[in-house]
């Protein structure tokens, strides 16, 4: 019973980031900034091969730390939530 229950908090949660669809990182200006600066200087590179290793090296990054980001986001949602419980 308490499996389901939590599974239904995390199950919940991650709707919420999908529903949002990402949002949270898509619409920060901070990291629209640093990802066209980014573009803008990947763009100058020459070599087709080693451009295109780039920037798939660098999404791959991104979502990583997305994952991580969300990951994070429901443990504090987690502790959020039993402490509000306890009180």
């Amino acid at each position: 019973m308490k499996i389901k229950k939590t599974n239904e908090k995390k199950q919940g949660l991650k709707n919420c980031l999908q529903k949002d669809d990402r949002k949270w990182k898509e619409g920060n200006h901070k990291y629209l900034s640093e990802l066209q600066l980014f573009f803008d200087r990947v763009e100058e590179i020459k070599d087709l091969h080693l451009k295109q290793d780039i920037i798939s090296q660098m999404l791959q990054c991104d979502k990583a730390l997305t994952e991580i980001a969300e990951e994070m986001f429901y443990y504090y949602y987690e502790q959020g939530y039993q402490k509000a419980k306890e009180e």
